[in-house]
């Protein structure tokens, strides 16, 4: 029989006990009694300075009846001390209490530590629990702000904030402001939590706000004017990023559910929508790896699909991908730098691509130029400089017979970008990964151009109301048919919109809308 002691002997109190145990252990294993202490358990919340009520398990799982004294340390302090009678295979619970200050300690339940009984085993003897008490006071925190991150200028969302009390003792009638760039549109008053715990000490609160265009820094603050006296003061407040959009519709397709990466797995689409929703775009994220093959249907409903794969590759564009995209009908923007490997002498890649592959380009420098040889026809820019780091495996291409090339790489008549339209609808094939171009600006402006002229020609629209009855006719597609997003500009300001509705059969008649009516009586 071997006894094998994994630490440091030297570091045991009792080393000369457990040394002369040990041996006794070696020579009469089988007749010793064996102390296990199986869990210990805290009730939760532990209140800094008050009692908490905790329950130790322990067994006797030798051959032998025993008694044995039983230790606890809250961070190697002695807190408790008892001893314990137990049969051959007896489990008893133990419920003692402890107070302890505010933080995270270590609390060590050790039976039989002075080694003073002779066991079969003594590594199942202690056990450690890390136990966090907190604040007597109460302490509101954030915990989540939901809302429409990318909303159609001028439609009324929902902002959702969930507010959580984690301190010991009940918050009562505080309020809970929202702002817009540091302006306070809603104050909600008489808000009480229970201390931490409680059913009652987690609460979901909201109000609305009219979206505006571009950026906007969207914050709720729990007890705003300090009222309330808490354990901490600065925690209460979550901030996060509005992006008002009125252009263009725009899905990112991240095919992201290929064999490999080219380096390590740069997501492409953080930088395109990023980009896009800073320039009042309305952009969504389909993720193949997360969300499968997205429908054909779904993706026509958008003005422009950008199907990036960035440095993925090994299947960039399987055969479930082919399919959807063969039945789209829309304007799409293919960008990555192995899509054209993946499908070599496919017709596919001629087809509905544009273009072939002619090779795989292997950067041995750190960059790379692409010259854009159509300068003024989808940008002003003249040259990309490109980090091989990032994309180390660009393709060279062939345009087919229908397109255009529109850029070429530095030392070679191949094209890195080419261009096509079909069916009045644009192609744009993008051979290199958007995020090995160096320069930030240039990175963000040449998305830009490419959304811009791939997509349909957008224009804004407005006319000047006077008071009274207005005759308006809308010349464009709007973002949505909703009547409140459409008018949000002027939300407030108008009582009554009358609609005729012109039909072939000549049984036109007129449609009435009411914003302070219920939406049954609407007609529209």
């Amino acid at each position: 029989m071997t006894a094998y002691i994994p630490f440091n002997i030297n570091a045991i109190e009792e080393k000369d006990k457990m040394i002369k145990n040990t041996v006794e252990w070696l020579l009469t294993s089988e007749n010793n009694p064996n102390i296990k202490i199986s869990s210990v358990v805290i009730e939760e919340p532990v209140i800094e300075d008050e009692q908490a009520d905790y329950n130790i398990t322990l067994k006797n799982t030798g051959r032998m009846p025993a008694t044995t004294n039983v230790s606890v340390f809250i961070d190697n302090s002695i807190v408790e001390s008892f001893e314990i009678a137990l049969d051959i295979n007896e489990e008893k619970n133990v419920s003692k209490s402890i107070t302890t200050s505010y933080g995270t300690h270590e609390l060590t339940a050790f039976a039989n530590k002075d080694f003073s009984l002779k066991e079969q085993n003594y590594l199942d003897n202690a056990i450690k629990l890390n136990i966090t008490a907190i604040s007597k006071k109460p302490d509101l925190v954030i915990t989540g702000l939901n809302y429409d991150h990318n909303p159609i200028v001028g439609k009324k969302i929902e902002l959702s904030a969930t507010i959580k009390n984690i301190g010991g003792s009940k918050a009562e009638n505080t309020t809970v402001g929202f702002y817009v760039d540091e302006e306070q549109i809603a104050l909600l008053e008489n808000i009480s939590l229970e201390s931490f715990g409680n059913i009652n000490g987690t609460t979901t609160i909201t109000t609305t706000w009219r979206a505006k265009e571009g950026v906007h820094e969207i914050k709720v603050v729990a007890d705003p004017e300090n009222l309330l006296i808490e354990f901490n003061e600065t925690n209460n407040e979550l901030t996060s990023t509005s992006y008002g959009c009125n252009l263009l519709r725009v899905i990112i397709v991240y095919d992201d559910d290929t064999l490999m990466t080219a380096t390590e797995n740069i997501n492409t689409t953080d930088t395109i929508v990023e980009t896009l929703r800073n320039n009042s775009y309305c952009v969504s994220v389909w993720k193949e790896s997360k969300d499968g093959v997205p429908d054909a249907n779904y993706l026509n409903t958008f003005d422009v699909i950008v199907w990036s794969s960035g440095n993925n590759w090994g299947d960039a564009i399987d055969s479930a991908d082919e399919e959807v995209i063969k039945n789209i009908t829309t304007n799409i923007i293919f960008e990555g730098e192995d899509i054209a490997f993946d499908h070599k002498n496919e017709s596919f890649a001629t087809d509905i691509l544009g273009a072939s592959l002619e090779k795989d380009i292997i950067l041995s420098v750190d960059n790379y130029f692409v010259n854009l040889t159509n300068t003024g026809k989808i940008t002003n820019i003249s040259t990309l400089e490109l980090d091989s780091s990032i994309g180390p495996y660009p393709d060279a291409i062939i345009p087919s017979i229908h397109s255009t090339s529109v850029a070429t790489w530095n030392n070679t008549n191949a094209s890195a970008i080419i261009s096509y339209e079909t069916n009045n609808k644009k192609r744009l094939f993008i051979a290199f990964t958007l995020d090995a171009i160096k320069n930030q600006s240039i990175k963000e402006n040449f998305i830009l151009d490419i959304v811009r002229w791939t997509g349909p020609e957008t224009k804004v629209f407005s006319k000047h109301l006077k008071k009274g009855w207005n005759l308006v006719s809308i010349p464009r597609e709007y973002l949505t048919d909703e009547v409140d997003t459409m008018l949000g500009s002027i939300d407030g300001n108008y009582t009554s919109i009358w609609l005729w509705n012109a039909t072939s059969d000549m049984s036109s008649e007129w449609a009435t809308y009411n914003p302070n009516a219920p939406s049954w009586l609407n007609d529209f």
